[in-house]
């Protein structure tokens, strides 16, 4: 059975506003926030899944790749947490909100949410720079 195209591209997103969702309809309830976070997480997979399978400079991705496990003195970071960066900033903003009753908490949510922001436009740009010649 086939989803329609709408609703299966908005699957990602529907995760992940779910997610967020139910961690902030009830803070206290430690399965409300289990629940959210496992929500969120596999928005997050999801998203990132079908990002990698539609990028159309996956050679350049492969060489690069290749070149961080060749190097010994490398300061790359594992595979998975590189594309749950902007999640995890996202994450943290929220948390910085709900557990954090300080005015700091406001500027440390919106630089989090600003980080995110700033690496998803990074990799976009960065993406669009290593297209193949076609």
């Amino acid at each position: 059975m086939r989803l329609p195209h709408p609703l299966y591209e908005g699957l990602p997103y529907l995760y992940l506003a779910s997610g967020l969702a139910v961690i902030l309809a009830d803070i206290g309830a430690q399965l409300n926030l289990f629940l959210g976070l496992v929500l969120y997480i596999t928005g997050s997979l999801v998203w990132i899944t079908r990002s990698n399978a539609r990028r159309r400079d996956r050679y350049q991705q492969r060489v690069e790749l290749a070149r961080q496990r060749r190097s010994i003195h490398s300061s790359y970071s594992p595979q998975w947490l590189y594309e749950e960066q902007p999640f995890i900033y996202i994450l943290a903003a929220l948390a910085c909100l709900i557990y954090v009753d300080h005015v700091l908490a406001i500027i440390s949510a919106a630089l989090f949410l600003s980080a995110s922001l700033f690496v998803f436009c990074a990799r976009i740009q960065h993406r669009k720079q290593h297209l193949p010649a076609s």
